[in-house]
């Protein structure tokens, strides 16, 4: 007679040879192995394919595992999964139980399994993949471990590998700003990059995007920048002046260190920002900090316009310094008309660098600037002084009179080479361009035709470049 047998997912047809010790035999009730001949039973060539049972039978208990290496996980990347194994199923059905054995740091509010027990279809092979939640205490603790363990099967299962080890490693360190927002070698990476904790610290900027954050927090060591493509629970409207606690991952975008959240508490409002640092350059030092460059104007007005909508980059220069500055397009600067007086300008120090080393193309993000009043003839800036009298005498290259009126005299410390003089208005219009034609010390420019106000001068020679601003009066 022909009989059905099963593995699970197979089935196919023995055959029991009237011949064979298992003719008289009660029927099969245990997972086994069978030992068998194949052979065919049709006229038609293409079928009656079957097995022929030898007298050899081996008997096979079902087997479960933990499958899979042990599992170390943070607080903030749970839930994590597992899987437990059948094989050799038996003709019932496979029972097992999933218990939590516990760390002594660790505590049944720290994991949690989405079942206590498996149970496996009688017949089938197969695997169940098990959830276990991991609670993100936010609180800095030591690590954590437990351990799941497979035990209890039915019947004459047996169980191969019982153990799996979770470790849960906590990620709720709090920093200062300044210990996570440091670079180091040649290529200035960020030294904190996948670094996971809380820092606390005021915002100090608007947000620089519609949707998600890029805003800067500042504490008293220093500032960073808050990035996400996504805004979290509880916090979406970005305030300059609220206290911040931010837990998150360091990662550094463009040169630029960077907090990417999993979570923001709002601690208080309307918080007085720290003073901004009167800055000379844009530093790695610097970088991520409310800064402010006085006594400056802008050098480059013609670039001041955001056609594309995308923000631009212009230069403040101060007498001695030119910085790089940004205003971003979502910035209320951006559609505003240029500056022409002598300003101070405030904003963060940031960086845009998309090229290893990341050591270069650090700005200043625009957030606002004053006017400086104007100085007298007898109360000069430190690149002007009184009329008639020539500048600074250790400088190599001095104007005077400044203020002017018809006649600007330009005297260097040594023969100026392959040299061109520029005199531009603050709107950046070119109005006269001097090339001497033979090295000499002293240049004269005719101011007749020029108004009053401010102009650039820019001294251009073959390795060297320097502006001055030069005041022009005119006599009533």
């Amino acid at each position: 007679y022909d009989v059905l047998v099963t593995n699970g997912p197979d089935t196919l047809t023995a055959r029991i040879d009237s011949n064979t010790g298992f003719y008289n035999m009660p029927p099969l009730s245990d997972t086994v192995d069978l030992i068998c001949v194949g052979s065919q039973s049709s006229q038609n060539a293409c079928s009656g394919y079957e097995f022929y049972l030898t007298d050899t039978l081996q008997k096979k208990s079902p087997v479960l595992s933990l499958a899979g290496n042990d599992i170390t996980v943070t607080e903030t990347e749970g839930p994590v999964t597992f899987t437990v194994q059948l094989t050799n199923p038996d003709l019932s059905a496979t029972v097992a139980a999933l218990d939590t054995i516990l760390a002594p740091a660790a505590t049944s509010n720290d994991i949690a399994l989405s079942t206590d027990s498996v149970q496996f279809p009688a017949g089938l092979a197969g695997s169940q993949t098990i959830t276990v939640s991991i609670l993100d205490n936010a609180q800095p603790s030591s690590d954590k471990t437990a351990q799941i363990e497979l035990t209890n099967p039915s019947g004459n299962a047996t169980i191969s590998d019982s153990l799996l080890t979770i470790t849960i490693e906590d990620d709720d360190q709090q920093y200062t700003i300044g210990e996570v927002n440091n670079t180091s070698g040649p290529d200035c990476i960020a030294d904190s990059i996948g670094e996971k904790g809380f820092v606390t610290g005021v915002v100090h900027s608007m947000n620089f995007t519609t949707s998600g954050y890029d805003f800067y927090l500042q504490d008293s060591t220093g500032g960073i920048n808050v990035f996400s493509f996504d805004t979290v629970t509880n916090y979406s409207s970005v305030t300059i002046g609220d206290e911040l606690r931010i837990k998150g991952e360091i990662d550094q975008f463009n040169g630029k260190e960077e907090i990417v959240p999993d979570s923001i508490e709002l601690l208080s409002t309307g918080n007085v920002l720290y003073p901004p640092d009167t800055i000379t350059n844009v530093s790695e030092t610097n970088q991520g900090e409310h800064v402010a460059f006085t006594n400056s104007w802008l050098i480059d007005p013609q670039n001041w316009n955001d056609t594309s909508n995308a923000g631009f980059n212009v230069h403040f220069y101060n007498g001695t310094d030119t910085i790089n500055a940004r205003v971003d397009a979502n910035s209320p600067l951006s559609t505003t008309p240029a500056p022409i007086d002598t300003l101070t300008i405030r904003g963060i120090a940031t960086q845009f660098d998309d090229q290893a080393p990341y050591c270069s193309g650090h700005q200043l993000l625009v957030s606002e600037f004053d006017t400086v009043a104007e100085a007298t003839t007898d109360t000069m800036d430190d690149d002007t002084t009184s009329i008639g009298a020539p500048a600074k005498a250790e400088q190599d290259i001095i104007v005077y009179p400044n203020p002017a009126t018809d006649q600007l005299h330009l005297q260097a410390k040594d023969k100026l080479k392959d040299a061109r003089l520029t005199l531009y208005d603050v709107r950046g219009r070119k109005l006269r361009t001097i090339e001497p034609t033979e090295e000499t010390r002293t240049v004269q420019i005719d101011l007749h035709n020029v108004s009053r106000g401010i102009y650039l001068l820019t001294i251009r020679e073959a390795e060297t470049f320097e502006v001055k601003k030069i005041r022009v009066v005119k006599n009533e």
